[in-house]
């Protein structure tokens, strides 16, 4: 076969990797992060991989992501004695991004190395020392720094020994649970009369009980603390929180399936949905978002009810692609309101074309304008991922080539109507040299004088998908 020569050229397209049809699934997630400037820069899931060797389940430890600290850790420590100089881990990341460096330093292997984690993705991490995880966004304008501990106990379970023993001025105890928070210890008890606060102090080692009426039947057995605050489920599963050692209780408008229990400022556990159990963590993290805040966009829009059932549409189809929830709702947002009229983006004109899709006067764009329209091409790319490669093909039903990739994510993602080939498509567009080249410009493939693939570049740390 000829050596085949990159050719580039502007199509005002955009992407953060080089997508063609051939892209993988994501795991779903209960959360979304804020669209801000360094969203994409944001972890989504890190996870071990499984090692029989070094744990059986290796694979099923959770991990917090706590985007505002930069840190990324196992509230539940591993065994006495895990070896974690040699793990492989597997991270998800919330959009597409520019790069991910991995840096140990002062490990027993590791002792000061730096790789490229997307090229190297096989390589064992060793976290016997200190790990950073640096993730740039697409356009290189941003890094996100995380340290990564992976916690191992330091002590064996059955080394444990009780000093005292604290009991407790109750009677007829139908069943309790007790909690440690701050210096002291907390107990929520059911008895024949009712329900019972008792608080200890162990600077005077004396009990001080209080009854309480709830507005809610607790599971005793749920009880847990953070370092702020107390937690209980209700029986039918909704998450109480009280400020106030007991004696007051607040819904979370959380519905799990079980405590877990504490961890600093605050509580890990499991729901379940249609999908199966996850973890689950309140507060959330800041930089992560629920599906309310986008109830509270769509009911702060002062529009026709029209368009509101069309926006609540939107929002269903959106929570379906839970890895790009947030831009794929803001896109399908903005096409109902601008089909009703409103906010049309300025210094913008649109003709329907034959084959359904629109053609935009870009030149009259601004650069808020086409960065926008950038990230739609890249949110709907990547919801693509997962559709299977067919010569031909042009629809995600059927299947998807590269051109036919090109094609249909441009005119269903942007409304940008390009030709069907790839050699039509370089025949169509502006070239350019590769100096000039930014993420979402086409790059075309030739070989034996024709041009025969096309994908979409991905930016300077990026590898081609094809």
């Amino acid at each position: 076969m000829s050596k085949k020569i990159l050719l580039y050229v502007s199509a005002l397209l955009a992407a953060c990797t080089l997508i063609t049809s051939c892209l993988g699934n994501d795991n779903n997630s209960t959360y979304l992060y804020a669209a801000t400037s360094s969203s994409n820069s944001l972890v989504r899931e890190f996870k071990l991989r499984a090692d029989e060797k070094v744990l059986a389940h290796l694979d099923s430890v959770y991990f917090t992501i706590d985007p505002e600290r930069g840190i990324i850790y196992n509230a539940d420590s591993l065994p006495l004695g895990t070896d974690v100089s040699r793990l492989l881990v597997t991270i998800t990341f919330q959009g597409t991004i520019g790069g991910a460096a991995i840096v140990c330093t002062g490990s027993k292997l590791h002792r000061d190395t730096t790789f490229n984690y997307r090229t190297s993705e096989n390589d064992s991490v060793d976290f016997t020392g200190e790990v950073h995880l640096k993730v740039a966004s697409y356009d290189g304008t941003f890094t996100k720094d995380y340290r990564v501990m992976v916690n191992v106990h330091k002590t064996k379970p059955d080394s444990i020994h009780w000093r005292k023993s604290y009991t407790l001025p109750l009677s007829d105890v139908k069943a309790l649970r007790t909690a440690a928070i701050d210096d002291h210890y907390v107990t929520l008890a059911r008895t024949a009369s009712g329900h019972v606060i008792a608080t200890h102090n162990l600077a005077t080692s004396q009990w001080q009980t209080k009854s309480v009426t709830l507005p809610f039947e607790p599971v005793i057995e749920s009880f847990a603390a953070s370092d702020d605050a107390l937690y209980v489920l209700a029986v039918g599963g909704e998450l109480y929180r009280s400020d106030d050692e007991g004696l007051t209780w607040d819904a979370t408008g959380q519905t799990w399936t079980a405590i877990v229990g504490g961890y600093d400022d605050r509580v890990l556990g499991l729901s379940h949905d249609e999908e199966g159990y996850k973890h689950v963590e309140y507060p959330a993290p800041a930089g992560l978002k629920d599906f309310e805040d986008i109830d509270s966009q769509i009911n702060g829009i002062v529009i026709s009810s029209g368009a509101k059932e069309a926006l609540e549409s939107a929002r269903k189809t959106a929570m379906k692609h839970a890895d790009t929830i947030l831009t794929h709702l803001k896109r399908e947002m903005e096409k109902i309101l601008e089909a009703h009229g409103i906010a049309a983006p300025s210094g913008r004109t649109a003709a329907p074309q034959s084959s359904g899709g629109y053609s935009f006067d870009y030149s009259a764009m601004n650069v808020a304008e086409m960065s926008l329209l950038r990230q739609r091409l890249i949110d709907y790319s990547m919801s693509l991922r997962g559709i299977s490669y067919k010569f031909g093909g042009e629809t995600p039903q059927s299947g998807l080539d590269c051109s036919g990739f090109v094609k249909y994510a441009s005119q269903n993602g942007i409304n940008v109507a390009l030709p069907r080939t790839a050699q039509q498509m370089y025949a169509s567009t502006q070239k350019i040299s590769s100096a000039e080249r930014e993420p979402g410009d086409l790059v075309f493939f030739k070989s034996g004088g024709k041009i025969d693939h096309v994908g979409i570049y991905l930016g300077t740390y990026s590898s081609a998908i094809s």
